[in-house]
């Protein structure tokens, strides 16, 4: 199984560069975005499927940046893990309202943070394991079980596309 790989977003890079070991010590593969306009690149070029953002950064927020992954169409989920300073009841509402899947507050307890990128690492492997469910099940209403051969659902589905 391949590694998950993580996109750590923070403006700060002693912050970045230590999550970044605790991470790679975890067993996942993490790249590093130094503010918001710079992740925003790197998922349009690569998908990231786990983001870990700060909330305050020049140019373009954390709440901006998961609001715009959120509304972009993208083939699979992307996991997002806001971390920041702002502890208020109403800022978490906020972040989560944005897009963002879980809160952590700085300081945080590295335990707590391996622990939470867990669970999104589930729900993304979950993810995974029913979008092959349903890729098998689609193959299995064209195809005949016993022949493998295209059944008449899939014959009067190409008839209308021709």
């Amino acid at each position: 199984m391949t590694k998950m790989r993580l996109l750590v977003v923070d403006d700060d890079a002693l912050l970045r560069r230590s999550l970044n070991l605790q991470l790679t010590r975890a067993g996942y593969e993490v790249h590093e975005a130094e503010d918001g306009e710079a992740a925003w690149e790197m998922v349009e070029r690569e998908a990231y499927r786990f983001l870990i953002t700060d909330w305050n950064m020049p140019g373009m927020s954390g709440p901006d940046l998961v609001a715009r992954i959120r509304a972009r169409k993208s083939a699979g989920y992307t996991y997002i893990l806001m971390l920041t300073a702002h502890s208020d009841k109403l800022d978490v509402i906020v972040g989560l309202k944005a897009g963002a899947d879980d809160y952590l507050i700085k300081p945080f307890d590295q335990d707590e943070l391996r622990a939470r990128v867990g669970i999104g690492v589930r729900i993304l492997e979950l993810e995974a394991r029913l979008q092959e469910s349903l890729a098998s099940a689609a193959e299995l209403a064209v195809r005949d079980g016993l022949t493998g051969l295209f059944n008449r659902r899939a014959f009067d589905d190409r008839l209308a596309d021709e």
